[in-house]
């Protein structure tokens, strides 16, 4: 999954209008996987570093407005919450 980011990101980015702002919410970590034992079974997760999101990002013509690690009451684990503007 990770060698095919770049290529999955950059067009999704592009629907966003230039000058747009783009909020999304990542998971935090370094193993992905299809969770058994969750209250979604079978569902994939995608976990990301910063460093790696942060890359994928600028690579894809973005300007990082922050990018910062929470961790959530409502969901367990740490989250990613990302808001990036769209380069003219």
């Amino acid at each position: 999954m990770r060698e095919t980011a770049p290529g999955t990101v950059s067009p999704a980015f592009r629907q966003i209008r230039p000058g747009g702002v783009l909020a999304a919410t990542f998971v935090c970590g370094g193993r992905s996987a299809v969770l058994k034992q969750h209250r979604v079974p079978g569902r994939y997760f995608s976990r990301w570093r910063k460093r790696e999101l942060e890359r994928i990002v600028r690579q894809a013509g973005w300007n990082i407005l922050k990018l910062n690690i929470i961790a959530n009451r409502e969901s367990e684990g740490r989250w990613l919450n990302l808001i990036a503007k769209s380069q003219v």
